[in-house]
Formats: C-alpha cells, structure tokens, sequence
C-alpha cells in the first residue's frame, strides 16, 4: 500500500513448467475500502499514520463446529427452529445450537484449552459418549459422520480486533472485521459488518462527494458502538454454572416483564441482540451491571487456568 500515492501493489502467481512464479503489477485508486479480516493488509499500513491506536486478542476459548438435523423423531427430540439452544454441562464449556435456514443446526462448542475432557476426544465413539452424557438432546441428534468430522477438525480460535480510527484522509477506509472483528458467541460478525455498510451509505448521501468529512464522521459514529460490543461479545455468557443460571432467570423474567410492561422494561439480553437495531453503546448502558459483573467472574476464571 502507498498511501500517498495511492497505489496497491498486487502480486499474481503463474503456474509454469518447472513450478509458478510471481510478477507484481500496481493498481490505482480514488478510494481504498479494506474489508479484508482480522488480519487485514490494509489496516497494517495505518501503522504509519500518525495517533493510530489498535488493540488484539486471542479470545480465552477454543470452539469446534459440528452439524446437527433440528429432530429424531424415534427418539423424541424436535429442537425449536428460531431460538438458539445452549448446554453449559460444566463451568467454561458450552454448547450452542444455531439454527439454519435449511432446519438444520449449527452446534458450537465452546471451551478453554484446560478442558481435557473435550481436547482429548480422539474417536467418534468417544464424541457420542462425551454429548450424550453431558448434552443428552444434541447427543441424541448427533450423526456418526459428523461425530467422525468432529475428531478431525482442528481446535479453533478466535482474534478479536479494535481500532481507534477507521480511515486514512479522504481515501482510505476499513471496515468489518479488519476494523473491529469480535468471537462468534453473540453470532455479531456479520451484522456489524452489514451495518457498517449501511452507516457509511447514508454518510455518503449526507456528504455526497465530501469523502474527507463522510469518512471521518464514520469513525466519529462506530467507534463507541464497536468498543461497546468489544465488551458485550465475551461479557454476556458467564463461565460460572451459578452465574449462568441466575442469566437464564433474568432472561425469562425480562421476557414476561418485557410482554406486560413493553415501556418500562427492555426484552432479554439476547433478544435485544439478534432483533433490534439498538446501538451497541445503548445495550451495553441498559445492561452494563450484568456485562460488568460477568466480566469479573470471567477475568478471575480464566486466570486461574
């Protein structure tokens, strides 16, 4: 990246007889976009630029993915298509079942490195066993072949990304996770990612052609949205038992409250989350003693590792 001069520099790799080899070519551009992860090129480069502050880290828990059909009707079980369902058998491990367009499920577990019971799973014989004891229903829908996928799929982790700035000038700007990238557990990657789109879209047909103010006003809007889910996204979900238990009681509480009293009481967490287009900075205020009280058992859990 030439910032200055506004140029990229690619590289193309050709296959050749004896093997492939590289030429490098330049692009020109008006307007640079990196919308390219959590590792972006083009957020390195903002390194050069004067007061860039940026901020990474390695989420505490691994996760593996596993697939699952939304029902066995021998054995009884018919999971709800529109909720997600989550299993914490013990403190630090939790298993989600996301639903799919096509009604099946996408199950996450979600563990430390500590959790020998889950890292040492070595068979598909022993991944049935291990959720059929600890999550009977999602053991009961469990197939073979996934089970079998399950033992071969690496561990996974996850990099969380925050910046203090979005863009360069009038012609450099970052978005989605190469801006601000968080852990699949509030299942926000994309939709912040979205809703960057759709905040930079109406900057633009307020500023029409003032690109230097439309995308300086973008970092000045998603930035305190952005810091805000940085501290929802490992803050909602508690790794004590107890805590979550006592976080399925409010969720149930604020779902009746919710229905009787709709303005005096605000819906569950997670219904706020996945359905409304509240802010970030306006959910992390309304619940900031839940996040908060989370957040220091979190700490103290994972710390003691």
């Amino acid at each position: 990246m030439d910032f200055k001069n506004k140029t990229v520099t690619f590289e193309r790799v050709k296959p050749t007889d004896s093997g492939e080899e590289t030429e490098e070519f330049i692009i020109d551009y008006d307007v640079l976009i990196g919308a390219d992860g959590a590792r972006s090129v083009v957020r390195r480069h903002f390194f050069n630029s004067d007061y860039f502050e940026f901020e990474q880290k390695y989420v505490r828990s691994y996760y593996k993915t596993v697939g699952l059909p939304g029902k066995n009707e021998k054995a009884g079980i018919n999971l709800k298509p529109d909720v997600i369902h989550i299993w914490r058998p013990e403190e630090g491990i939790t298993f989600a079942a996301v639903p799919q367009l096509d009604g099946r499920f996408i199950g996450l577990l979600f563990f430390p490195k500590t959790a020998k019971k889950v890292v040492n799973l070595s068979t598909k014989e022993e991944v049935m066993t291990f959720f059929r004891q600890n999550m009977p229903e999602a053991g009961q829908l469990l197939e073979e072949a996934e089970a079998e996928a399950f033992v071969q799929k690496p561990m996974a982790g996850q990099l969380k990304v925050r910046c203090n700035r979005y863009h360069y000038g009038d012609s450099v700007l970052i978005m989605g996770d190469a801006a601000h990238a968080v852990s699949s557990s509030l299942g926000q990657g994309c939709n912040n990612a979205f809703e960057d789109v759709l905040v930079l879209d109406s900057l633009l047909d307020e500023y029409g052609e003032e690109w230097t103010l439309a995308l300086e006003q973008f970092t000045i809007r998603r930035q305190p949205d952005m810091y805000a889910l940085w501290e929802l996204d490992t803050n909602v979900f508690p790794a004590s038992k107890t805590l979550f238990a006592e976080f399925i009681i409010r969720e149930s509480f604020a779902k009746i409250t919710n229905k009787l009293f709709p303005q005096l009481f605000l819906p569950p967490l997670r219904e706020v989350l996945a359905t409304s287009a509240m802010p970030y900075s306006e959910i992390f205020k309304s619940y900031k003693n839940w996040i908060l009280k989370v957040k220091k058992y979190n700490e103290k859990f994972f710390s003691a590792e």
